[in-house]
């Protein structure tokens, strides 16, 4: 399998805001999940984040899922050059009630107040993206 967080990050960001446009929640949230675990990553690649050949981190601890990615950025980012990142991210994650394995929850377990505390979290991955861009334009 080969990992592109770029592609990633784009096609669940912009799928999520359909689905949130047609009140689709609980795919809405799940796909605005999967979109930050693909954008914080997408940046630390752009940032020096060791990657296999097929684009996979290296690292163990570079390879966790949100909500812990969110914390493992901030780690991540601190002290290095692009420590300038952290002011767009919030020191608690807006994700740390969210699991991949709400996949397989009812519909009724989500609600539009539910996904906007996610959207806002994505809304903050995308202005650190845009700023991870430019930082080093060249890699995006």
């Amino acid at each position: 399998m080969a990992a592109d967080f770029q592609d990633a990050w784009m096609r669940h960001k912009e799928d999520g805001d359909l689905l949130y446009a047609k009140e689709r929640w609980a795919n809405a949230d799940h796909l605005y999940g999967l979109a930050v675990e693909c954008g914080l990553k997408a940046v630390m690649r752009a940032m020096g984040m060791p990657v296999s050949s097929a684009g996979v981190p290296i690292s163990r601890y570079h390879r966790v899922h949100l909500p812990d990615i969110w914390y493992v950025f901030h780690a991540f980012v601190s002290g290095t050059h692009a420590a300038g990142l952290l002011p767009f991210l919030s020191q608690s994650s807006p994700f740390d009630n969210w699991s991949v394995h709400q996949r397989y929850e009812p519909r009724s377990n989500f609600s539009q107040e539910i996904v906007d505390e996610h959207r806002m979290g994505l809304k903050e991955v995308e202005q650190l993206y845009c700023a991870g861009k430019r930082i080093n334009a060249d890699f995006f």
